[in-house]
């Protein structure tokens, strides 16, 4: 039985066109039919998984988790992004705090495009 972690893989390369051989080969991964057995029992050392995460373009949670996204957060501001990342190392309740203001300007958002949807619409007819 193979891992989740080998099936996500066979999966993305098999998106790709790639055999595990060639993948394999690309990376420099020596006697890769007998990581591939290892893998389906195990997990590879972290620095492989980083190496192939980065390979498929995916993230290393995507690999290792059932529910995790496929491709990491990607902001437009450096600045911004650097604050996400940030956010884990905020106390809980500055977290939830956060996570309420995020939902609030999100649902705000949303608001603003449905009305402008019906103006839109009120004005057609």
């Amino acid at each position: 039985m193979q891992s989740v972690f080998l099936e996500k893989i066979i999966k993305l390369l098999q998106e790709n066109g790639t055999t595990l051989e060639e993948f394999a080969k690309k990376l420099n991964l020596r006697n890769f039919n007998l990581l591939e057995h290892n893998y389906a029992k195990g997990m590879p050392p972290a620095e492989i998984i980083a190496e192939i995460a980065k390979e498929l373009n995916v993230t290393t949670d995507y690999l290792l988790l059932d529910n995790a996204p496929r491709n990491p957060l990607i902001f437009g501001d450096a600045r911004f992004s650097a604050l996400i990342q940030k956010v884990p190392l905020l106390p809980f309740e500055d977290q939830k705090a956060l996570q309420h203001i995020i939902e609030a300007l999100i649902a705000r958002n949303e608001f603003v495009s449905l009305a402008a949807q019906m103006k839109v619409r009120s004005s057609e007819n």
